[in-house]
């Protein structure tokens, strides 16, 4: 991994930005824009993004480098999801939360939502277990045919950093992650497979602007997942 470690406080800005920017996208287009009334409530049907309000959904995923994460995701509005999931990988484990809003949609077969997850990982290895945070905005354009099928096409930005580097503090030994902030473009489908469960998986490939990433926390730069969303 390409180190950072000469100008690190311009990487945190980067990613303290990206945060910054996650806190003004998701009110602003709930605020500034409603569902066409012309929108058929089928538009939520076996959907694994956008709950209706007062909706649940419980979501179970796996892949690389995932070992195994559940989240449970709450319909705070018909445009606005938001949810709390914990995970762990081979190495450690990891908690967090993520937002879904709609920014664009008028009709119902095709729309574009924005998705942040804000991770938290306690420890980073059993050698360097200096706590730190991952943040992955990103945009998405999904298209919906009449038999329930999604498929996507996105991209991301990726801000890693430790939590001394975020907010201050002593550390815990020489060894350190160092501030990062990657692209990555995605692909992924869902389909359902029952009355409330549909099937989901995604895989993302990570870049460095225009470069391409040699050592990714070990593995290649790819992330893939796949696993069920149950809602209720």
């Amino acid at each position: 991994m390409e180190s950072h470690r000469d100008n690190p406080s311009k990487m945190i800005s980067k990613l303290l930005v990206l945060t910054g920017l996650l806190f003004y996208l998701v009110p602003s287009p709930v605020a500034a824009y409603q569902f066409p009334e012309e929108i058929p409530a089928k538009t939520y049907s076996f959907d694994h993004v956008i709950n209706r309000r007062g909706e649940s959904r419980i979501t179970m995923l796996t892949g690389i480098p995932i070992v195994g994460t559940a989240e449970y995701a709450y319909g705070i509005s018909d445009r606005l999801t938001a949810g709390v999931f914990g995970g762990f990988t081979p190495f450690e484990e990891a908690v967090g939360i993520r937002v879904r809003t709609v920014l664009y949609q008028k009709k119902a077969l095709f729309r574009v939502y924005y998705c942040t997850p804000i991770v938290f990982y306690p420890q980073r290895s059993l050698v360097d277990p200096e706590p730190w945070w991952l943040i992955r905005p990103n945009i998405n354009f999904e298209w919906l045919v009449n038999s329930g099928f999604r498929y996507k096409f996105g991209a991301s930005m990726i801000g890693v950093a430790t939590h001394r580097q975020v907010f201050g503090g002593g550390g815990t030994g020489d060894q350190q992650l160092s501030p990062e902030l990657w692209t990555a473009i995605h692909g992924g489908f869902s389909l359902p497979v029952g009355k409330q469960l549909s099937f989901q998986t995604e895989l993302s490939y990570i870049t460095k602007g225009m470069g391409t990433i040699t050592d990714f926390f070990g593995g290649p730069p790819m992330l893939a997942i796949v696993g069920f969303s149950y809602t209720f």
